[in-house]
C-alpha cells in the first residue's frame, strides 16, 4: 500500500449577502481557471499558486499566506512587500473553516490595487 500523500484543494471564495450580513462561501474558479478546480499535493502548492496568481491577474502577480503573525489587531492583516506595504481586510470569521489545517492566501495584482482570497483545504488521497 502506498503512503498518502499530501494533498490540498484550492477554493475562490463567493460573497453573499444575507439581511445585511456578509457571508463567504467555497466556490470553483471560473472556467477560464478551471484548471485550478483540482487537488494538488501540498508539495507543489506555492507553484500552484504562482501559477493561479499569474492566470488571474498577470504578470507581476504575488501570492501571500495569511498568518496570525500578520494581524494587527484592528482588523486588518498586514503585509510587508519589497516595495509596499499592503492592507487586507480580516474576513477570516466570514468563512467557513471545515478543515483544522485550511490555510488562507491572498493574491494580488501587480501593482498590489487588486487582491482576492484563496483558500487550501486539506484532502488525503493514496
Amino acid at each position: 500500500m502506498k503512503d498518502a500523500k499530501k494533498m490540498c484543494r484550492l477554493y475562490d471564495l463567493l460573497e453573499r449577502r444575507i439581511k445585511g450580513c456578509r457571508l463567504y462561501e467555497y466556490a470553483r474558479f471560473s472556467v477560464y481557471h478551471d484548471v485550478f478546480n483540482e487537488c494538488v499535493e501540498e508539495e507543489g502548492l506555492d507553484e500552484t499558486l504562482n501559477e493561479l496568481a499569474e492566470a488571474i491577474y498577470g504578470q507581476g502577480s504575488r501570492w501571500f499566506e495569511i498568518t496570525d503573525d500578520l494581524y494587527d489587531g484592528a482588523g486588518k492583516f498586514c503585509i510587508e512587500t519589497d516595495d509596499d506595504r499592503l492592507e487586507i481586510d480580516d474576513i477570516t470569521d466570514e468563512i467557513p473553516v471545515f478543515e483544522s489545517d485550511t490555510r488562507f492566501f491572498i493574491l494580488v495584482n501587480g501593482t498590489r490595487s487588486e487582491h482576492q482570497w484563496v483558500i487550501a483545504v486539506p484532502q488525503c488521497m493514496a
